[in-house]
């Protein structure tokens, strides 16, 4: 469940199905900017979800998706806008010591600029390996040629499948203290193939670059989020302007569905009102998502609890422009639906019951004993 996969975390691998309607002239943003989200922790609200599968990321038949972003989430088409992402995630934070309530949140799909196909793309890595003790000859076991450029300094220059890699000695020039390899791809776009990337990691954990594969894949997102912030922004993937959309009507009308569908129990018409009422872009995030206090709705950063240190829990390293070509009907049934269960305090209190009456029933017979003489 916290998979950690940093592929998906920096939405390497996430194929563009937005990449013809770019919103023109939009700020740089983050995921909550263009969201709202309602975490149903009223007393009494249940939900059931799918079991997640024993795979990081899958694009289901039935028209959604399982994702990781920390918390596992449900992807799907929104029934009031389809060109609007629905995520379903459990809420999970160190006050719900039980069962997370189920957030709801509408999402517009988001995609780094500079994604369309035409970008040069440079990737640079540095490690405290000498030159000489890489093992450059296990290149060629990956399908790689990287000869050896005669200098007065070793350096290696070559590629594979339109790659192109130099790899330079500390000292090579004043800007490079370490070992470096620099990455440059020609009419490449962003995210980068999943296969790019893994030629990439393959390559630097195999000639050793650096100390295994673990290595490698970290590294190379640390590259990967710094090429990403001085290249790139994100904005939103849909010609839609967030500030003319329905934010209410929109999480209304999946709060709905999802109620007709069983998916949510105990969450009544007049909540979905409130709701919606309250619901507005930006309401999303740790911070904005809409809560249950004093017996209303209200946004969190108006509930008087001390704000969250991060901001969002869907990073804004994630490309969110991946969603199922059909709109969902159903969520699957099978025998791995998991029913949210009651309240921690509701668990707390039962036990402390069963406790007590455990440790009465024990003394009184210990005392019974006693005074009969079998002690």
């Amino acid at each position: 469940m916290k998979a950690k996969l940093f592929l998906l975390s920096i939405g390497l691998i996430l194929p563009l199905v937005f990449a013809n309607s770019a919103l023109a002239g939009s700020e740089p943003i983050i995921p909550s900017e263009v969201a709202t989200e309602v975490s149903l922790d009223k007393p009494g609200i249940s939900y059931v979800l799918p079991d997640r599968p024993d795979i990081y990321w899958i694009s289901q038949a039935d028209n959604f998706i399982f994702a990781d972003f920390g918390d596992e989430a449900i992807i799907y088409r929104s029934h009031y806008e389809p060109e609007v992402m629905a995520i379903l995630s459990p809420f999970n934070f160190p006050e719900h010591l039980g069962t997370p309530p189920l957030s709801v949140r509408i999402q517009f799909p988001l995609r780094w600029t500079g994604t369309p196909g035409g970008s040069e793309v440079d990737i640079e890595l540095s490690t405290n390996i000498d030159i000489n003790s890489l093992d450059i000859d296990k290149a060629k076991d990956l399908s790689w040629d990287i000869p050896s450029i005669k200098s007065d300094l070793t350096h290696y220059r070559g590629g594979k499948d339109g790659i192109a890699v130099e790899i330079l000695p500390a000292g090579w020039s004043e800007e490079i203290e370490k070992t470096t390899a620099k990455f440059h791809m020609s009419n490449a776009t962003l995210p980068l193939a999943e296969e790019t990337v893994d030629e990439i990691v393959s390559l630097l954990a195999g000639i050793g670059f650096y100390e295994n594969r673990a290595a490698a894949s970290e590294a190379f997102e640390t590259a990967a989020k710094e090429y990403l912030t001085t290249g790139s922004e994100l904005v939103p993937a849909i010609n839609i302007d967030p500030d003319e959309f329905d934010w209410g009507k929109a999480i209304g009308v999946e709060l709905r569905w999802l109620v007709e569908k069983g998916v949510i129990k105990g969450l009544s018409e007049a909540d979905i009102k409130e709701i919606s009422s309250v619901c507005r872009r930006g309401t999303a995030g740790n911070n904005g998502r809409i809560i249950f206090k004093g017996g209303q709705w209200l946004p969190y950063s108006e509930s008087g609890h001390p704000p969250k240190e991060i901001i969002d829990w869907i990073s804004m390293w994630e490309a969110l422009d991946t969603l199922p070509e059909g709109i969902l009907e159903d969520l699957p049934e099978s025998e791995d639906l998991s029913e949210s269960s009651p309240s921690p305090s509701s668990f707390n209190f039962i036990w402390i019951v069963v406790g007590v009456a455990v440790a009465g029933a024990g003394i009184g017979l210990w005392y019974r004993r006693r005074v009969a003489g079998k002690f």
